[in-house]
Formats: structure tokens, C-alpha cells, sequence
């Protein structure tokens, strides 16, 4: 953690830059705690602030921040690295920032999360490392239909009904509803052995909690995936309903039924080749696979790395490299072979049809703005489902000549509400507030320790 650091901020301005993300990091969370008191007033607000992940990830989400808007060397994902977690617990702080930030993060600096929660979405997440996979074993994926906001509330799960879900939502999956601590203090009543109803309700509890980020996870995700699908159909010239009805079906089958093709792999991958099966088992002419690489390149978030370089082989127990091949060895190597049984279904009569999140994608659309898409900066205009606007070299957060406006916003939203004037503005009890104080430690150590060192000098542009 700390070579990461050494090399990603100057040291002459270590100090400054670790006080302005903790500056920041209580700025956000005397916002994001108002927020959580004033949906729900008898909200336990000791329950969030003891919650190890919503701390480090808060934190991990000030310094990245910070050190953006000064265009550090370290660029996204080696925060997740630096202070030890994970995508999966990463991505849910990031839409709770931004819903709370009030005014002191700039249009480029949110572009940046957004990128960052795409990223998290589309790949990072679904790393063989990653816990997504423990609860996988234990949970099937769900279907679209099955996170949908509006069938959840048929089903009951109130604390899973908000399309955006606050942080004591997000990160207390902890947090029992009253049906389930009914269902669990009868499932404890019926047990004899005192011993096996502390486990019996904590099993239940810890299954609660996993089954709850499962749901924000895969709601987020087919959300992005429809986005993404749709602007490839367009480009392509499937915008029908029946082929994007079918396309989506196919797709959401990959990722509920044959998982293991995403591990290690990219989202856009699989929709790639699924567009490809589905075109080869409908017998649509005079659309090949290069045509959908081609529209694929137009995509903002689209890189090169995603169709050249796909996983074939994982590394063999350390004894040899993972191998990597081009997504059309990918597509006829493996992708095929699990795919096709289902996929021609669709060249029949009899078809299943799935539900996929039309009626939702607005909800994803309205936290970033125009940003629903990752944006480039090459100057050229980028359709969202709303409307166009254009990107431009203009929109770069640093300069050669001096400080950006956002970097000078930080700074004087910083000078004007300190840590400590932040915590004077919020009554906090005297338990909250010594919570809070332990999170001052790890940025603190932090920047002491890496100041004993030495370090190399690295220019950054101001």
C-alpha cells in the first residue's frame, strides 16, 4: 500500500493531499448521514458507522478523488489494492457519493465515478477473486424479474424497493425487516439448544445480507447491460422488439445459467457473442461478427484489450500463465459449445421470453446526468437515450497553465467546512463520535509512514 502511494502522490505534498481526502471523507459523510436521518428518522445511525466496509470504502472513495483531480500517475483500479477490497463492495459507495456530495464534486470529477462504477460493473466484479463468487455458490443470479423494484415490492422486501438505495440500505443488508425478524425469532423459538438458535439466526442474518448486495449488484448491472445492448442493436439494425426481446433472453441466460463464462471476462464480451448466435441461429443475413466489432469500437467504453485479448485457459495452479486468445477463438471455442442448445429455441416457434429493464433505465440515467454511458474525449458526439451532447479536450481536469476550477473547488468547499467544523455543524451522541474518531488512524498512519520513507521525485502538472 504504501509503494502505491509513494509513487502516486509527490511527496512535498503527501501531507496536504491526505488532509484534503480527510477533509473530504467527513465532508461526504456528515452529507450522507443528513440524508439517512432525514429519510429515516429512527434510523440507527451506530449500525452504519460501525460497518467496517462502508468506512474503507468511503475513504478508498476520498483519496481516489483527490488524487484524480490532481492527475495522479495511479489511476483506477489500484485503489482497490491499496486498501484491500474489493469491486463488489467498491461499486455501492459510489452512486451514495454522488447522490450526496451536495455541490463539491465538478461534472468531470462524477464522469470519473461513473467510469469507475462501470468498470466495477463490467469486469472488475466478476474476477475469480472476487466474493461475488462465494455468494454464487451458496445463491443462484438472479433473473431481471427477480430485482426488478416493482416485483420486489410484490414480493415483500421493502428494504430492497428504493431504485436507489440509501447507504444504510446498501451496506446493512445487516439490517433485518420486521417479517424477517419474525421469520427468524419463531425459526430461534422452535429451537430447543441455545447453541444452535445463535447459529440458526445468524446463518439466516448473514444469508439476509448476501442476498441483499446480490440484489443491488444484479439490478445495476442488467441496467448497464441494457444500455449497452440496445446501442449495439441500434447500430446494427435490431431495434425491433422481437429481436431485443430474444437478444436480452439469450443474454440473461448466459449470465443466470452458464456464469462460468463470465469469470474473469467482460460484459461486453458477452454481448458480442451473443448478438453473433443469435444473428447465425436466425439466419440474418448480411451481418458477420466484424460488422459488430466494428459498431462495438464506436462505443464509448469500448478498448481494444476487449476483443483481442479474452480468457481462454485460466492459470494452471500457478504452474503456467493464464492463456488469452481473440473473442472469435473465444466465440467458437467455448461460447458456442454452452450456448447454442438454448439458442435455438429461437429458431422455432415455442419461445420463452424474458423481461429485461425497459421501464427501469431511466432510474440508472438520472444520477449521472448525460454520463449514462462512459463519455470519451475525442471531440465526437455520443448518443445516451436521452439526448446528445458532446465531449471535447476542453473537459480535462488539469492543465499545464495552473490549478483546474475543480481543484480549486475542492479546495475552498474543503477550507470552509473542515473536519472539525463538520463535526461541530452535526450533533452527534458521544458514541458516534468516537466511532468516527477511529477512522481518522488509518489515513493518519498512513501519511506518517510514508513520509519516514523516501521517495522518488514524480512531476505532476498543476
Amino acid at each position: 500500500m504504501q509503494n502505491d502511494f509513494k509513487t502516486a502522490v509527490n511527496n512535498t505534498e503527501v501531507g496536504s493531499r491526505f488532509q484534503m481526502a480527510e477533509s473530504l471523507f467527513f465532508y461526504l459523510l456528515d452529507k450522507i448521514l443528513r440524508v439517512e436521518t432525514r429519510t429515516k428518522p429512527n434510523i440507527d445511525l451506530k449500525i452504519l458507522l460501525t460497518t467496517d466496509t462502508f468506512i474503507t470504502t468511503l475513504i478508498a472513495c476520498c483519496v481516489e478523488i483527490v488524487i484524480n483531480a490532481y492527475q495522479s500517475q495511479m489511476k483506477f483500479p489500484w485503489i482497490l489494492k491499496c486498501f484491500s477490497i474489493t469491486a463488489f463492495h467498491f461499486h455501492k459507495i459510489i452512486e451514495i457519493v454522488v447522490r450526496s456530495h451536495d455541490g463539491v464534486l465538478s461534472r468531470p470529477l462524477i464522469k470519473h465515478l461513473n467510469y469507475i462504477e462501470e468498470s466495477c460493473l463490467e469486469s472488475l466484479t466478476w474476477q475469480k477473486e472476487s466474493p461475488l463468487w462465494d455468494i454464487i455458490k451458496t445463491f443462484a443470479l438472479p433473473t431481471w424479474s427477480e430485482v426488478d423494484v416493482d416485483n420486489l415490492a410484490k414480493r415483500h422486501h421493502p428494504q430492497m424497493q428504493s431504485p436507489s438505495c440509501s447507504a444504510y440500505e446498501t451496506f446493512s443488508s445487516t439490517v433485518v425487516n420486521e417479517s424477517t425478524r419474525r421469520d427468524l425469532f419463531n425459526c430461534t423459538k422452535e429451537i430447543s439448544n441455545e447453541k444452535e438458535s445463535g447459529f440458526s439466526f445468524k446463518k439466516q442474518l448473514d444469508n439476509n445480507r448476501r442476498t441483499a448486495s446480490l440484489i443491488i449488484f444484479c439490478r445495476k448491472f442488467y441496467k448497464l447491460a441494457w444500455i449497452r445492448l440496445k446501442e449495439l442493436c441500434r447500430e446494427l439494425k435490431l431495434t425491433e422488439e422481437p429481436h431485443l426481446n430474444k437478444l436480452w433472453t439469450l443474454f440473461e441466460h448466459s449470465i443466470t445459467q452458464r456464469t462460468e463464462l463470465m469469470q474473469d471476462r467482460h460484459l461486453d464480451q458477452m454481448l458480442m457473442c451473443g448478438i453473433y448466435l443469435y444473428i447465425r441461429v436466425q439466419e440474418i443475413k448480411s451481418k458477420s461478427f466484424m460488422d459488430i466489432m466494428k459498431f462495438y469500437r464506436k462505443q464509448p467504453q469500448a478498448q481494444s484489450s476487449t476483443y483481442r485479448e479474452v480468457l481462454i485457459e485460466p492459470a494452471d495452479d500457478g504452474t503456467g500463465p493464464p492463456r488469452y486468445r481473440d473473442i472469435i477463438y473465444f466465440y467458437n471455442n467455448l461460447y458456442v459449445k454452452k450456448m447454442t442448445p438454448y439458442a435455438l429455441i429461437f429458431s422455432g416457434k415455442k419461445q420463452s421470453i424474458m423481461e429485461f429493464p425497459e421501464k427501469r433505465t431511466n432510474d440508472f440515467k438520472k444520477l449521472y446526468s448525460k454520463d449514462a454511458l462512459r463519455t470519451s474525449t475525442s471531440g465526437r458526439k455520443i448518443k445516451t437515450p436521452k439526448t446528445y451532447f458532446t465531449t471535447s479536450d476542453e473537459e480535462t481536469l488539469i492543465t499545464k497553465k495552473g490549478k483546474s476550477k475543480e481543484i480549486e473547488h475542492l479546495l475552498a468547499t474543503m477550507k470552509k467546512v473542515g473536519k472539525q467544523n463538520i463535526k461541530d455543524q452535526r450533533s452527534l451522541s458521544a458514541t458516534e463520535i468516537s466511532i468516527v474518531q477511529k477512522v481518522e488512524k488509518p489515513i493518519l498512519k498512513l501519511s506518517t509512514n510514508i513520509n519516514c520513507q523516501k521517495k522518488k521525485d514524480v512531476r505532476l502538472i498543476y
